[in-house]
């Protein structure tokens, strides 16, 4: 046999054999036993079994051999799902792997409704969930009363309680609130007598850390004072308004 013709036949066999591993899977699903007999969830905090049904259809109209991508993509359509994935767990289940949106503050409203950290709203009952996160607030100015967040301050809000939970999870923990100046600075209320710790957005790590340690520092030297604003605005200091026993 010649090189050439032998070269030939390998290519056309590897093609063949392509073809036919393209074609397994496709009459593999319509056997029925390899039907799937149910969906386990894995990584999920809010997302239902009952939603995964709703989204994917009953476990038994799916084949161990379907495609998973596009199963993967329909899960992630629900608003709490961030990123899914769907994998075989042999003899007859699917996996599903999501990591969920996590709500990080509320926004009030006739009822308070559980913000991501891109300020997008989640389908939870605040209340039933216990969740105890900061508010979201507009304006806190008196002709203002009435004025409502845009979806942009919003979104820069969310992001905020976001960081804090990120840097500091015990004070995120004390968090109560997070509202906009007048001129778009973050006001974020916290503790009981409430402290507010003022600063430009976005935060970096850094203008966070330092508003920490001087809050530590002020505790640690005026035990018998409460600060009740730290300025956080300007580079080169830190400005402390507070009140000291009598009120003052």
């Amino acid at each position: 046999m010649r090189r050439g013709t032998g070269v030939l036949l390998l290519v056309a066999a590897a093609m063949a054999l392509a073809t036919l591993a393209t074609r397994v899977p496709e009459a593999l699903a319509g056997v029925e036993g390899f039907r799937v007999s149910g969906f386990q969830l894995e990584g999920e905090r809010f997302l239902t079994r009952d939603e995964v049904v709703e989204l994917l259809g009953d476990p038994g109209s799916h084949s161990l051999w379907d495609e998973l991508d596009p199963l993967a993509r329909r899960i992630e359509a629900h608003p709490l799902v961030r990123e899914a994935r769907v994998r075989r767990k042999l003899p007859s289940t699917l996996l599903v792997q999501v990591v969920e949106r996590e709500p990080v503050a509320l926004i009030p409203g006739p009822a308070l409704v559980p913000l991501d950290r891109e300020g997008r709203e989640l389908p939870l009952d605040a209340a039933r969930h216990r969740l105890d996160l900061p508010l979201v607030q507009p304006v806190r100015e008196p002709w203002a009363e009435g004025i409502s967040l845009t979806r942009r301050e919003v979104a820069v809000l969310a992001r905020e309680a976001a960081m804090l939970r990120e840097l500091d999870p015990g004070l995120a923990a004390s968090a109560s609130e997070f509202a906009l100046s007048a001129g778009g600075d973050i006001l974020l209320r916290m503790g009981e007598p409430r402290i507010t710790l003022l600063y430009r957005s976005p935060a970096s790590t850094a203008t966070l850390r330092r508003g920490l340690r001087v809050l530590g520092d002020f505790a640690d030297r005026r035990p018998d004072e409460r600060p009740l604003v730290i300025d956080l605005r300007f580079d080169d200091q830190v400005v402390v308004r507070h009140r000291n026993p009598s009120g003052r």
